[in-house]
């Protein structure tokens, strides 16, 4: 006879990290969390953010290698696409 796992079952596959926060940084996410209004925890919220700024640095590495005016102007109007798209 099987014995029964306790704790919920994975829905996800994942690598588990772990972070602190400061109080102030928290404030901050929760103060982000009620305004967005999307974001159900903290850790989904946290995820939404990071992928946004990890596709802003690679949108700004590329920006970074090719500094025309052009090059400025598409790369702000990428960002704003990004952001955008995420929110809705």
């Amino acid at each position: 006879m099987k014995t029964k796992k306790h704790g919920a079952f994975p829905t996800v596959r994942g690598k588990l990290i772990g972070l602190r926060f400061q109080p102030a940084e928290l404030k901050a996410l929760d103060r982000w969390i009620r305004r967005d209004g999307r974001h159900e925890s903290r850790p989904e919220a946290v995820r939404h953010l990071v992928r946004n700024a990890l596709a802003v640095a690679e949108i700004t590495a590329d920006f970074a290698r090719n500094r025309s005016p052009q090059a400025i102007e598409l790369a702000g109007s990428k960002i704003e696409i990004l952001l955008n798209r995420r929110n809705c």
